[in-house]
C-alpha cells in the first residue's frame, strides 16, 4: 500500500531554490511563498516607474506569471527576487512606452573632480590599438556604465523603500489570489496543488 504524501506547508525558512524546486511540481504553496516573500521588492519596483498603485499592482500581477511560466529557464546567476525585480522594471517601462510615457532618470549619483576609472582606462588607450582591442574596451566602458547604474538606481532605491510604496495587507492577498488563480488557470499548479 503506496504512502500518501501531504503537501509541504511553506514556511520563511526555504530557500528560493527549495520553493523554486517545489513550484516546478505545481505546489501551489509554493508560488504563495515566493509571491509573499517578494511581492513588496516586486511593488517598489514597479511602482518607482508607474504612476499609481492599482499600475503597479497590475505590473506586480504580470510579472509574477511571466515568471511563473519561465520559472525552469531561471539559472539561478542572480537572486530569484532580483530576477523577477527585473521582468516587473521591463513590464513597468513597456506599460509606461504603450501609453506614451517617458522614463527620465535624474543624476544619481555624486560626482567629484577625480576622473573615474572608466575615464581612467579610456585615457590610457592607446591610438594604435586594434579595432579588436577597441570594441572590446568600447563593450567594457558599457558593461561598467551599466553596472553603475544599475548599483547606483538600487542603492537609491534601497535608500527609501521602507518610506514610500507600502504593500501589505489587502493589496498583497489581492495579488496572491489573482496569480494563483490565473496559473491554475495556466496550468501551472496542479490540480491537487494545495492553496
Amino acid at each position: 500500500m503506496g504512502s500518501v504524501t501531504q503537501p509541504h506547508l511553506a514556511t520563511g525558512r526555504d530557500s528560493d531554490a527549495e520553493l523554486i524546486e517545489r513550484a516546478g511540481r505545481g505546489e501551489a504553496r509554493a508560488f504563495e511563498a515566493i509571491m509573499r516573500r517578494h511581492n513588496r521588492l516586486l511593488f517598489r519596483s514597479a511602482r518607482g516607474i508607474v504612476d499609481d498603485d492599482a499600475e503597479a499592482q497590475d505590473v506586480v500581477q504580470e510579472a509574477y506569471l511571466r515568471a511563473f511560466s519561465t520559472l525552469p529557464s531561471f539559472r539561478g546567476d542572480c537572486a530569484l527576487g532580483t530576477w523577477m525585480a527585473r521582468i516587473a522594471i521591463n513590464i513597468a517601462r513597456d506599460t509606461q512606452r504603450k501609453q506614451g510615457r517617458t522614463l527620465r532618470f535624474d543624476d544619481m549619483a555624486a560626482h567629484d573632480d577625480a576622473p573615474d576609472r572608466e575615464e581612467m582606462m579610456f585615457l590610457s588607450a592607446h591610438a594604435s590599438s586594434s579595432p579588436d582591442a577597441q570594441v572590446q574596451s568600447g563593450q567594457m566602458r558599457d558593461l561598467r556604465a551599466r553596472s553603475m547604474m544599475r548599483d547606483a538606481l538600487g542603492a537609491h532605491v534601497e535608500a527609501h523603500a521602507n518610506d514610500v510604496y507600502g504593500f501589505a495587507g489587502a493589496r498583497c492577498d489581492a495579488v496572491v489570489a489573482h496569480v494563483i488563480a490565473e496559473s491554475r488557470r495556466l496550468g501551472l499548479i496542479s490540480p491537487d496543488g494545495q492553496c
